[in-house]
């Protein structure tokens, strides 16, 4: 497993580059651009409802009450007289993204340590050199034996290093 930590620097490149490239293809592309039309006397749709002093929101017209209300006569007369739709009312005044690209910033970051935390953890750590990958498993030591006290190869240990030097009575 691969601890998020260190994969920071991978985190914010990769938000990064899709902050920077998705912004580019929506200008580019010009996504959303026609995702909405233009009202016949916007000016005076407008004029409309200004008086109303509506709060920023989302509206549905007509809209029930209730799901009861749904199967009055009253309500369905409403709907096929028409116009039925929705209204989304923002606040008034400039016109600055900044608040939502920096939202959608943070969302591409914590979707890279999503990622990151579940490559880390599919994946596991990557040998850094060949040299590594080539050589032969490290032969077995005292620090290898089961429970029981013996060794891979079956003799039993002490745990004691033995001295190579012969003892003279």
């Amino acid at each position: 497993m691969v601890p998020v930590l260190s994969l920071w620097l991978p985190i914010i490149l990769s938000a990064v580059a899709v902050f920077l490239l998705s912004s580019v293809i929506h200008m580019l592309f010009g996504y959303h651009h026609n995702d909405y039309g233009t009202l016949p006397d916007e000016a005076g749709v407008m004029d409309v409802l200004r008086p109303f002093n509506l709060p920023p929101g989302n509206y549905a017209m007509p809209h029930p009450r209730d799901t009861k209300d749904m199967n009055s006569p009253e309500y369905k007369a409403k709907y096929a007289k028409g116009p039925v739709g929705f209204l989304t009312v923002l606040p008034g005044g400039s016109m600055a993204m900044g608040k939502e690209l920096v939202q959608w910033f943070c969302y591409t970051l914590v979707v890279g340590i999503f990622a990151a935390y579940i490559a880390g953890r599919a994946l596991g750590p990557a040998l850094t050199t060949s040299r590594r990958s080539a050589s032969p498993a490290p032969p077995p030591s005292l620090a290898t034996r089961s429970r029981s006290g013996r060794t891979p190869s079956g003799t039993r240990s002490t745990g004691r290093r033995r001295s190579s030097r012969l003892s003279m009575p």
